[in-house]
């Protein structure tokens, strides 16, 4: 597997093996469709949301998935000028310990 940076999230994710973003790419509306009924099925209060909520190209892209629209994490590296996390004097802080995917 070849490693796009364009794909490699601050924190760590790679988006470059996210559905969403395979979805959004192809503009395979039906993959959408099934990733939002599965996602409402197992996340509660988002019934109201629709496939174009899902659309993303990437955490470090203009447009990004409802859910990594609002990223601390992401924010944060932004602020302090940096590529990563990793990349941190304060790393591992609350927010990275916090973090709701279990890696």
């Amino acid at each position: 597997m070849t490693i796009n940076s364009d794909y490699l999230a601050p924190c760590g994710l790679y988006c470059g093996v996210c559905g969403i973003l395979y979805a959004t790419r192809d503009n395979n509306m039906r993959f959408l469709e099934l990733l939002l009924t599965m996602y409402k099925s197992k996340v509660p209060g988002i019934d109201h949301l629709t496939t174009e909520d899902l659309l993303c190209d990437g955490c470090l892209s203009e447009r990004r998935s409802i859910f990594c629209r609002v990223c601390t994490i992401r924010d944060c590296v932004q602020d302090k000028g940096i590529e990563g996390c990793n990349k941190c004097d304060e790393f591992p802080c609350k927010q990275i310990e916090a973090f709701p995917v279990d890696v």
